[in-house]
């Protein structure tokens, strides 16, 4: 695959880009047929992808005040659609750009079937917030979310961190960025806006109706 098609095809012109996973990418490159298939999911090849793929909308979490965790339908394949987990109507977290000082005041409220929480991954937070593996928030529950952004600019990420349901619900799509800006970022004058790309890539195998196979093991 050319630099300029990966960059068309991954949707590279916002803040958060969404790459179908790298079963495509790699299928793309080595050329197998497309009628191939795996004992655990079906071949995925370039063409079979809904284009532009879905990016998450950034918001700024200092005036954000509620937060929800759903399931939701996707067309990640073409004619398909995909029930997936999300942060709003969609796959994936909302990106959150916020500022070092910043206070955090979020209501999340859990409209899964399963528990879950929300782990502010790389955040120095009062342990009470940072959504360890017991302290979850039950079906049709709501948590407060409190706390002081400390931490220099940086790249992080958030995601749910439930006792034996991590997995399950990152593979669903429940991962987000977490993006914190500070006066020594500022003062470097880095590139920002549309030059400024975030990419999560992920693998994943899909059941020929569409939905995601989720097959872990001990391998």
């Amino acid at each position: 695959m050319q630099r300029k098609q990966f960059i068309k095809f991954t949707g590279a012109t916002g803040a958060f880009t969404l790459m179908g996973g790298a079963a495509w990418l790699l299928q793309s490159c080595n050329g197998q047929n497309k009628s191939d298939m795996t004992a655990t999911g079906i071949k995925i090849m370039e063409g079979d992808f809904s284009t532009p793929l879905p990016s998450p909308p950034a918001f700024d979490l200092k005036n954000t005040t509620a937060f929800e965790a759903k399931q939701t339908q996707v067309e990640i394949l073409k004619g398909k659609k995909t029930n997936v987990y999300g942060y709003y109507d969609g796959m994936l977290g909302k990106t959150f750009v916020v500022n070092k000082g910043d206070v955090i005041n979020l209501q999340f409220t859990n409209s899964l079937q399963l528990p879950t929480n929300i782990h502010w991954h790389g955040l120095l937070i009062p342990s009470e917030m940072d959504g360890f593996p017991s302290a979850v928030t039950q079906p049709g529950a709501a948590f407060q979310y409190k706390f002081t952004v400390n931490q220099r600019a940086g790249t992080y990420w958030y995601h749910p961190h439930p006792d034996g349901l991590t997995a399950e619900q990152l593979y669903q799509g429940l991962p987000g960025f977490f993006i914190v800006r500070d006066e020594e970022e500022t003062a470097l004058k880095l590139p920002g806006g549309d030059n400024e790309i975030a990419f999560l890539i992920q693998d994943r195998r899909f059941h020929n109706v569409g939905a995601f196979n989720y097959a872990p093991n001990v391998d």
